[in-house]
């Protein structure tokens, strides 16, 4: 069976992952059950409900944790806007703790049709693969001063994410409203 042999060889590619670095960090909770399978504990900004928006507390909650606990890797979900993880990689790099978005996970949909990612089995793999892939990283469970693994320089002007992050919210609102600078 197909789906048999992709949990057998995703466990073998988990299991290089000591069981203290298995924390996956995204924009909302929307991998209890891979968390619940493969032994990762999900911390995330908003709920369950991509309907709820992330606040100013709940970012700066997690950036506590994450540095506290020398996070390394934050992950971007193919279906929501980048906005809230890149909000939380600055406040995460303001408090003086090196954090890198570790790449993109598919959450609530698979990828374009077409393409690997476009099946289940594929976009699975590509999930297990960028997480596998990032905790390899060197320097990844340990904190490091000069990490030159940055897909793009980091951006620690966190009251410019925070301002970007509410004019992506505003653009999005229900009752049409604009943000007006």
């Amino acid at each position: 069976n197909q789906l048999e042999i992709l949990h057998s060889n995703n466990l073998n590619k988990i299991n290089s992952i000591p069981q203290e670095q298995r924390v996956l960090v995204t924009a909302h909770d929307a991998f209890q059950y891979f968390g619940h399978t493969y032994g990762f504990e999900e911390l995330s900004i908003q709920g369950w409900s991509t309907d709820s928006e992330a606040g100013i507390k709940e970012i700066q909650n997690l950036a506590d944790e994450i540095s506290k606990r020398k996070i390394k890797a934050l992950f971007v979900e193919t279906s929501i806007s980048p906005a809230t993880i890149e909000a939380l990689e600055a406040a995460v790099q303001d408090r003086g703790h090196d954090v890198v978005i570790g790449g993109e996970l598919f959450s609530d949909a698979i990828g374009e049709k077409g393409t690997v990612e476009g099946t289940y089995v594929g976009a699975f793999t590509h999930n297990i693969d960028t997480i596998v892939m990032e905790s390899e990283r060197e320097g990844y469970s340990t904190q490091s001063e000069n990490n030159l693994l940055h897909k793009e320089p980091p951006f620690k002007d966190f009251t410019k994410k925070i301002i970007n992050l509410i004019k992506d919210i505003c653009k999005k609102n229900q009752y049409g409203y604009e943000y007006k600078s």
